[in-house]
């Protein structure tokens, strides 16, 4: 039956690259220690600690972005991060993303320039190691686009044991063990709306079956997976304003510091949740009792 209900889902109406631009993997960079610091922003600065360097550090503000790790991206909970990535990369003329020219960098940002020349024996073998332009030794090696990290998106984790994707308003820049979706400008689907698809039983059920297997239940999420997934079309917009209605139930039950979070009421509206979501997909109820129970072999949907 396995087959039979992934056809069932990619026949689908949209394609996930109908709905999103993409589905693209965080930044790489060319040491953690080196590019990934915790402080925080104050004034005109980053303050902060270097695991390099063994010491608090000041950068200017500019050129730290906010950095989640993909273990950090959680499911339906806010982007909220202590970490930053050393980002000396800027969008040009055509909104394309290009690293600093030396001297700009230099001239403009003197704390950014003297931190990062602790390390430039260091990064210019890595360039070269990597075949990439050592005269940029101070960048990235996969800095990604700036456009793609500063919009709305849901985020997700590389590899995980259920799904974990959650929605993305702090333009936070996701290390490479996570992954971006943003939404087509062109598509009118709220977003709760998808990420509650992304979250089911259903998803879930999918990767389990076409991804590669890690270990103890866990599967990786990336692009040559999730990209293979389809989403229903709906004509019933009270269906999907109900979906999204719960979703914003579970995101305030997360989040929420005045709320108690109870395991209880947050698998009653999963699994109301899942139950439309079926719906959309017009399972059977014995298509629905085989996902439930494939599913029950290994994860917690609910973490």
């Amino acid at each position: 039956m396995e087959e039979s209900i992934i056809t069932k889902i990619q026949s689908s109406n949209f394609k996930m690259l109908d709905i999103f631009e993409g589905v693209y993997q965080g930044i790489i960079t060319v040491g953690d220690d080196i590019f990934i610091l915790k402080g925080n922003i104050e004034d005109k600065l980053f303050l902060g600690y270097s695991e390099a360097l063994k010491t608090e550090v000041s950068i200017e503000k500019e050129l730290m972005k906010p950095l989640l790790k993909g273990e950090n991206i959680k499911r339906y909970q806010n982007t909220v991060t202590n970490m930053y990535v050393f980002y000396p990369h800027y969008n040009d003329a055509k909104n394309k993303t290009r690293p600093f020219e030396e001297d700009v960098l230099r001239e403009r940002f003197p704390y950014a320039y003297k931190y990062i020349c602790n390390f430039k024996d260091y990064l210019v073998d890595k360039k070269i190691k990597y075949k990439t332009n050592p005269k940029y030794w101070y960048s990235l090696h996969r800095a990604r686009e700036i456009t793609m990290f500063e919009k709305s998106k849901i985020i997700t984790p590389q590899l995980q044991n259920y799904p974990n994707f959650t929605l993305d308003l702090n333009a936070c820049y996701p290390d490479a063990g996570g992954y971006s979706l943003v939404k087509r400008n062109e598509r009118n689907e709220d977003i709760r709306y998808l990420l509650g698809i992304l979250n089911s039983s259903v998803l879930w059920f999918f990767i389990k079956n076409i991804s590669t297997p890690f270990n103890n239940n866990y599967y990786y999420f990336k692009s040559a997976y999730l990209g293979k997934f389809s989403f229903p079309k709906t004509e019933d917009i009270r269906l999907e304003n109900s979906i999204c209605e719960l979703v914003s139930n579970l995101q305030d039950l997360y989040n929420s510091q005045e709320i108690i979070r109870s395991d209880r009421i947050i698998n009653e509206i999963e699994n109301e949740i899942n139950k439309l979501i079926y719906r959309l997909y017009d399972f059977t109820q014995k298509e629905i009792s085989f996902i439930e129970r494939m599913n029950a072999k290994g994860g917690n949907l609910n973490g």
